[in-house]
């Protein structure tokens, strides 16, 4: 895989912004965790819905690993998400 992927959510000042940076693309099934794939040797696993959103209480829960067999297997599945959605267009 090469390039970087950033998870804008529904946020369209950050789709404008990163627009020009980073290729954005729609899926209309959600995975119910978010991922960060880090140089193709990290993978951190965060739920997708903590149960508050102030970062100094509640149990906001969170998985890292440099685990190669996880990692690889996280890259397949994003492969298979970025081949089925459809790309995002900007009007702004």
């Amino acid at each position: 895989m090469t390039g970087g992927v950033a998870s804008l959510g529904s946020n369209p000042l950050a789709v404008q912004y990163c627009k020009n940076v980073v290729k954005v693309r729609r899926t209309t099934k959600p995975l119910a965790a978010n991922f960060v794939c880090i140089d193709g040797r990290e993978l951190v696993v965060i739920e997708n819905s903590p149960d508050d959103f102030n970062v100094e209480e509640g149990g906001d829960r969170a998985a890292w690993t440099t685990n190669k067999l996880l990692v690889g297997l996280y890259e397949n599945l994003f492969e298979r998400v970025w081949e089925n959605s459809q790309p995002l267009h900007v009007t702004r």
